[in-house]
Parts: structure tokens; sequence; C-alpha cells
């Protein structure tokens, strides 16, 4: 005894895409006929006595004939008893089918209702990709699509080498607007795909192109990337693919919640073997290191955060180093890299700390390791786990090489990150500004 409802709206994040969805555009109905359907069982209802059964009747007579027109359904094919579809954005027509639904207990029974997505909000309604998960925003007016993001960034970027090098291809898994690549599939519909919600048919299908000859470029959010961990050793790392993955969504991602956070994916790139993980702070950053990654044998991976970039310190620059270092006068250095760094900067300037700033997280590099032997205090601030995370992996480094200073590592280490906004997360797990200054200005007077 078992319901399954399908809510079917045509969307997951993007439009759906793949031979499942087109099964249900063809047997999904319009309103006109599920009004014609309404009106039909209401007045049968109401003839006394026979009303009942004729309407019984008139439904297995639709059955019969709707099965020869489609010649079979997915799924009653898998022994469900399909009822639908239905209008899911009327109460009564849900109510009413789950009812008798409850009644069907010889198999199990599937409930097929279609909805409009972002129905009752007229901008979401005609544009259900851009509220698929916002923050706060004026009703009257709607969201506001900002141009400025590591998103929108990295799009342009990959278009920009697309042009010069015909190797490239962009795969995404039900993520084109998200991931920032809708400008791609616009001028090279040719070297695009989107493979629908299934990152890891997305690695191993990169992992086929490889072999033909082409660089992919995988863009997906860092919380999906999980679900392909497998196809990254075994088919990727193991068969010595060359490809690129493009890490969105790195980090603290604010209010699409705790599902969305992308905190785990260093911990597991961590432990696949020969793989090289860059993380940006900065725009310019990006579009240097994905050209750097695109003409790298193996597999590469660039990971960035939900977002605008962060506030940039006057001293810095990015050199295509795989870090940067800046002296202060204190005896403390703070790590980190990726979107902290502007937050680290900032509070390193006030406690007069040394910074230094992780390009490449993965393998970090030895000249890097031999810089930091040189402080008898070292404080990592890290946007992620910190089982498995890059502190850890540094903190064994310098253990090994008989470092007998004071290492610290703030991150996160308790449990999953619920929904707040970004700003609320980094206050809470001490990785914003003041939170850093403190920490800093405490290991410089230990």
């Amino acid at each position: 005894r078992l319901i399954v409802i399908l809510n079917d709206n045509k969307m997951s994040i993007s439009e759906n895409v793949g031979s499942l969805a087109k099964h249900l555009t063809r047997i999904r109905v319009g309103e006109s006929y599920l009004a014609f359907k309404r009106r039909l069982n209401h007045g049968m209802s109401r003839i006394p006595w026979v009303g009942p059964a004729i309407g019984r009747w008139f439904s297995k007579v639709k059955t019969l004939i709707k099965n020869a027109l489609y010649s079979s359904n997915y799924f009653e094919s898998m022994g469900y008893y399909y009822m639908g579809p239905i209008d899911g954005n009327s109460i009564e027509d849900v109510v009413r089918t789950l009812e008798a639904a409850k009644k069907a207990d010889h198999r199990p029974v599937l409930v097929h209702m279609f909805t409009v997505k972002g129905k009752g909000f007229a901008f979401a309604e005609q544009s259900p990709t851009s509220y698929h998960g916002v923050s706060r925003f004026d009703s009257e007016v709607g969201v506001s699509m900002s141009e400025d993001s590591f998103s929108y960034e990295f799009g342009r970027a990959l278009c920009d080498l697309a042009k010069e090098d015909d190797r490239l291809f962009a795969i995404t898994a039900a993520m084109t607007e998200g991931t920032g690549l809708t400008p791609f599939r616009e001028a090279f519909p040719e070297r695009f795909s989107d493979v629908g919600i299934a990152e890891q048919h997305a690695v191993t299908y990169g992992c086929g192109l490889a072999q033909k000859g082409y660089h992919p470029v995988f863009a997906v959010y860092s919380t999906f990337l999980q679900r392909a961990y497998d196809q990254l050793i075994h088919d990727a790392a193991l068969g010595g693919a060359t490809m690129t993955v493009a890490i969105d969504r790195a980090g603290f991602v604010g209010e699409d919640g705790a599902t969305h956070q992308g905190l785990f994916d260093v911990p597991f790139l961590n432990s696949i073997p020969f793989t090289k993980v860059d993380s940006p702070a900065y725009y310019d950053e990006m579009r240097r290191m994905l050209a750097q990654d695109v003409r790298e044998e193996g597999m590469t991976f660039l990971r960035y955060p939900r977002g605008k970039q962060p506030a940039r310190p006057a001293w810095y620059t990015y050199d295509g180093a795989p870090y940067t270092f800046h002296e202060g006068g204190a005896q403390v250095v703070a790590v980190t890299y990726g979107r902290l760094f502007g937050s680290v900067a900032e509070a390193a300037a006030q406690t007069d700390a040394s910074v230094l700033k992780l390009n490449r997280i993965k393998p970090i590099a030895d000249e890097a390791v031999r810089i930091l032997l040189l402080f008898p205090r070292i404080c990592f601030f890290e946007e992620g786990n910190r089982a498995g995370g890059v502190g850890e992996v540094l903190a064994a480094r310098l253990l090994e090489l008989g470092y007998n200073g004071h290492v610290s590592i703030t991150a996160v280490d308790e449990g999953f990150v619920p929904h707040m906004p970004v700003e609320h997360a980094l206050a809470r797990y001490g990785l914003d500004t003041a939170s850093i200054a403190a920490k800093l200005a405490g290991d410089a007077h230990e």
C-alpha cells in the first residue's frame, strides 16, 4: 500500500529534459479536458441509483482508450495503478483523488498531478527558473536579476575561451541558468549538453567526450556534485580523464538552505588522487584559473561561491602563482582561500598579521608550507567542513615536517548549517571580519 505523488510542473530548477519528461508531456492533458472531466463526473454522481455505476463504466472505457492511444503507460508497466493527470492546483481535485487512491489497496498507486510552478505570483509564473530559490525581495517589483556574480562571470569567461578553443564542451545537469551557461548554450549549441538531473551521468559523459578529443567543462553546484563521487573516482580520476569541473555555490549559500550548503566538496576532493583544485576570490582570478585549468592534463576543479566577489585589499594582485603571501608585523599568520580572503585580509590589516592566500588548494604548494614554518602561530580560516578540509590537510603536513608552533583551525565543525543569510552564517562560525580579527589579536598576544 504505497501512494506516490508525481508533481509535474514541467520544471526541475531549469526546464525538464529527457525521455521521461517527453513521456509526461505526451500523457499530460489540458485544462479544458480536466474541466470537462470534472463536469462529467459531477453530473454522473447526481443521477440516482445508476449514476455511480455509469461513472465507473466511463472510467474503465476511458482507461482502455487511453492505453490504446498511448500504447503503454510508463508507470503502469512498472506495476503502479496510474491515476491522473489531475489539476494539482485544484485542492478539490487533489483531495478527491487522494481519497480514491487510499481505497486502491490491491497495488501501489501513482497520482500524477500537474501544477504551474510559481502559480499565484505573476513574476514567478513568467520566470519560474529565476524564482526557484531566492533571497528577500520586493513583491511589487520582483527579483532583481543581477549580472554581478561568480556564476555570470564564469559563463562569460567560458564563452570567451570557447571562441578560441573548439575543444571546449560545456555540460550541465538541469542547471543552465543557475550555472551561468545560458550564453554558452546560445553561442555554441553544438558544444553544449544538458543531461538533466543526472550528475553521475554528466561526469561519465564528460569522460567519453574527453576520449574523443574534447575538453569537457561540467558546471555544477557543490551540493549536487556529491552525487557523482563514485564517477569522479572510478570513471574520471582512475581512468585518467582530462576534464574540468566548475563547482558553483561553494561555501555558504544562505537562503538556499541546509541541503544546498557547499561545504563538503573540499573534503571529498582531497580524497581523490591526481586531482587539482583552484579556488578564486575574485572574477579576474577565476578567468585566469579557468583558462589555465582547461589547458592542463587530468582532472581540474574550479570552486567559487554564490554571489558577488568580496572587497579587495589594495596590496593584492594575482600573478598566477599557487599562493600569495603578504607579510605583516605580528608573529601570527592568517591562512585562507576563496571568498573568505576579503574578510581575512581586512582583519589582518587591523591586527598587523601576515596573510597567506592559497590559490590552488590541492595540492598545496611546498613553498607555501615552508613560509608557514617560520611563524610561531598559524590561524587557518575555512568556509567549509573542518573534517577533511584544507586546514586539516595543511596541519598534518606541518606536523610531519616537525612544526612545534601553535595551529588553530576555524571552520564548520557542527552538523549541518541551517537556512540563514550568508553574513549570519559567517558570524555564527567565527568567519566574519570581527571574529577573525579577534582570533588573530588573541593569538598574536598569547
